[in-house]
């Protein structure tokens, strides 16, 4: 498996997910409180360092199951991006504390 397959297979392992999710909500609290620095490090950092540590294992099973076959045919770096928009959207709500633009970013 290249990098591109590991790039993406590894956001279907449920440590990233957990990773991704215990991480949007610090950041969240983090950037709320208008801690900038701190909001956006817990933001990227632990979701970076777990993509770092899943890349190198074995990624097979879950290039093989139904979730793997969705990624392969609907994320594109078009659609990376409208994630990557998403997340500003979740950021900016955040840090203007307004929840429905929170809310919205997580939509996208």
């Amino acid at each position: 498996m290249d990098f591109a397959e590991r790039r993406l297979y590894h956001q279907i392992h449920p440590a990233k997910i957990a990773t991704d999710l215990a991480a949007d909500i610090a950041g969240t609290i983090l950037l709320w409180h208008h801690r900038l620095a701190a909001g956006l490090t817990a933001s990227f950092l632990p979701p970076v360092v777990a993509s770092a540590l899943l890349m190198r294992t074995d990624l097979t099973p879950y290039q093989n199951s139904a979730a793997g076959a969705y990624l392969r045919l609907n994320m594109t770096p078009t659609l990376e991006a409208v994630r990557l928009g998403g997340f500003v959207l979740h950021a900016v709500g955040a840090w203007r504390r307004r929840p429905w633009l929170i809310a919205a970013g997580q939509v996208v």
